[in-house]
């Protein structure tokens, strides 16, 4: 009931300023999310808490300046990416008193920031797009979709495990039950929000997504397994922490991205 009462909170709020909000307010969306995401992932990835004091600020700035470079559609991205690296170990030759922490701490930190900013900031360009603000909405239907299905169907019909290794309590009969969820997404957008769009392209979408969305979440379970936490944090109740709701989300944007900006 927690975990209902939260979605139902949170979903029509975002959906409310995707959909009518203007851009500022959707960055500042984004941005809260990329904030909350990188102090989680700190967490995880830099468990000493004067390793994670050091890389905090820095990690936050950053994140911020990937943010922006991607809501100005990529501006100097690549000279960002350059620099911060630069930066980082500039910080680490001053902070870190073991210099066998040096690759670690600075390869987690930076890290962090492409994982996190890098991959949620996609939507910023998302948002530009022609019917960006549907896109974005398909986006979030394609993985909110399969995430239910995937859990219910799990639930429900699961007996085989898929990655027993990451994340025991995952399916495949709980992935695929995700994945005809994700493709009735791609049905639902194409009739009313993308009719400019041909059905094929939005099912050929969405079950592209929907695979990478799945491998997204594993990917996360994977980082949780490996810090030795069950969530990446609490803030949202019945939910656990950011990450562990937009993990799929991480994954799909810039695919969704490629998908209907090159092809």
């Amino acid at each position: 009931m927690t975990r209902l009462l939260s979605g139902l909170v949170l979903a029509p709020a975002v959906v409310g300023i995707i959909s009518f909000g203007p851009p500022w307010l959707f960055f500042l969306l984004v941005f809260a999310f990329i904030l909350a995401g990188i102090f989680e992932f700190n967490a995880m990835a830099l468990p000493l808490p004067t390793a994670e004091k050091n890389y905090r600020l820095p990690t936050v700035a950053l994140s911020f300046l990937v943010a922006l470079s991607l809501y100005h559609s990529g501006a100097h991205f690549a000279e960002l990416a350059a620099v911060g690296l630069i930066l980082l170990f500039c910080l680490a030759v001053f902070v870190e008193k073991e210099m066998r922490d040096i690759f670690k701490h600075v390869g987690l930190a930076y890290l962090g920031v492409f994982y996190v900013s890098g991959l949620l900031s996609f939507y910023l360009l998302i948002f530009q797009m022609d019917q960006g603000r549907f896109l974005i909405l398909f986006a979030c239907m394609t993985v909110w979709f399969g995430d239910i299905l995937a859990y219910y169907g799990g639930r429900r019909f699961g007996k085989t495990p898929l990655a027993p290794a990451i994340s025991p309590n995952k399916t495949r009969e709980g992935s695929l039950a995700g994945l005809a969820g994700s493709l009735a997404a791609g049905l639902i957008a194409h009739f009313f929000l993308l009719d400019g769009i041909s059905l094929l392209h939005c099912l050929i979408v969405a079950f592209i997504c929907g695979i990478i969305g799945q491998i997204g979440d594993l990917v996360e379970s994977a980082l949780k397994r490996g810090a030795g936490v069950k969530d990446s944090g609490k803030i949202i109740p019945g939910h656990g922490g950011v990450l562990d709701r937009i993990d799929s989300l991480l994954f799909a944007g810039p695919v969704f991205f490629v998908c209907f900006h090159w092809v």
